[in-house]
């Protein structure tokens, strides 16, 4: 469904007695003030106002102000109306968060490779390197 959120409450993490609140985006964690923090960060260095930055992303400025100070997280569609209006990649303002395709993708074969025996790991190297020779660019 456009415009649903898809972030999904997982936990309220207990932390010298103050809540902080975690969602789930894309299997993997943010912490609200941490978003908020890099849209705020975003915002500055772009020279905008709350006000600016709401009338591009046409969002309400309580709203903006709401999630820039982590009180709430946007839902996939406003999020991609403030990267837009930024004119930010979702990568720069999600980092640190988030890793990047490549990065998990690395990451996911690392695992995969890790449970084969030396044997395994030869052979799938060579896999690999005859598909990279044979591939079409």
């Amino acid at each position: 469904m456009i415009g649903e959120n898809k972030f999904k409450k997982v936990s309220l993490l207990r932390f010298d007695e103050t809540y902080i609140t975690k969602d789930v985006f894309g299997g993997f964690t943010l912490e609200k003030t941490a978003l908020g923090k890099r849209i705020r960060e975003s915002r500055i260095q772009k020279g905008y106002t709350q006000q600016d930055l709401a009338n591009l992303a046409k969002i309400g400025v309580v709203y903006l102000s709401e999630i820039e100070r982590g009180i709430k997280m946007p839902s996939m569609n406003i999020f991609i109306k403030i990267i837009d209006a930024l004119d930010v990649s979702a990568d720069y303002v999600l980092r640190d968060e988030l890793p990047s395709g490549k990065e998990y993708v690395y990451t996911e074969i690392a695992e995969k490779l890790l449970v084969l025996t030396p044997s395994q790991r030869k052979t799938a190297a060579a896999i690999l390197n005859a598909y990279f020779t044979n591939l079409q660019y």
